[in-house]
């Protein structure tokens, strides 16, 4: 055989196998028996809920469903367990190829929530952006980090693998309150802490942002969106919106 095309076969092989290994990238799992988030609602405005009380989801159990491994979360807003105002509720997710999909009794179907597979380019729900894709030690594992950023903003929001998205409102189909939001503080699995979001800029002090700048420099044409992040292009008189990661009343 020609030493060229061999060189040449050998080479397209190396591309195929590479291209392979990429598409069948499994990623640490974001569901795990026993795995437990902590979150707590900020306002819109950034400022935090008062009282500021946390709640969580722990994954509970799991099933077999048509070839997919169903997790049931359990919530719990952990007030005082002598509360009367104690409530309690559950939600079914299960993960395939890198896509964290969450049950929408809106819906009623799974939605995609989370998206690994995503590249710098890419757009989530038309208004976020992904403008950085790349491995972030988190107390001492290596985990796939997306950053995101609503186009002419300046708030940076992350993904991050095995734990899921940091600010879970504006980047979740399935939970969304009108004018706030909700932070993940932590993520455990039994003792073993798996993101802290006190450490947040210690995990993130290798990412560099600096040469990604906003899709549009000039606020008065950046895009603008409701509060439930929906693009709008003509401002209701009295309404809020935001623009360029500002808030806004239009006239």
């Amino acid at each position: 055989m020609n030493k060229k095309l061999l060189t040449f076969m050998v080479y397209v092989s190396a591309l195929i196998m590479a291209d392979t290994a990429y598409a069948s990238k499994t990623y640490l799992p974001t569901l795990e028996i026993g795995k437990k988030w902590t979150y707590i609602n900020y306002a819109v405005s950034g400022e935090l809920h008062q009282p500021a009380v946390p709640w969580t989801w722990e994954t509970i159990s799991m099933t077999d469903e048509d070839g997919l491994h169903i997790f049931t979360l359990l919530y719990d807003d952990a007030v005082p367990d002598d509360s009367e105002i104690k409530y309690e509720s559950t939600k079914n997710e299960y993960e395939k190829d890198g896509v964290l999909w969450s049950y929408s009794y809106e819906e009623c179907e799974y939605m995609p929530m989370v998206d690994y597979n995503l590249e710098v380019g890419d757009m989530v729900d038309d208004w976020y952006e992904v403008i950085w894709k790349g491995p972030v030690i988190i107390e001492d594992v290596e985990r796939c980090v997306i950053a995101l950023r609503i186009p002419g903003a300046i708030k940076v929001n992350y993904w991050i693998e095995g734990i899921g998205a940091i600010d879970d409102i504006y980047l979740s189909p399935v939970v969304m309150h009108i004018g706030e939001r909700s932070r993940m503080t932590e993520c455990r699995m039994g003792d073993k802490c798996l993101f802290d979001y006190s450490r947040m800029d210690e995990y993130m002090s290798g990412i560099d942002l600096s040469g990604v700048k906003p899709l549009s420099d000039d606020e008065e044409s950046a895009p603008i969106y409701d509060i439930l992040g929906r693009r709008i292009t003509e401002p209701t008189p009295g309404q809020l919106y935001i623009q360029s990661g500002k808030k806004h009343i239009a006239k």
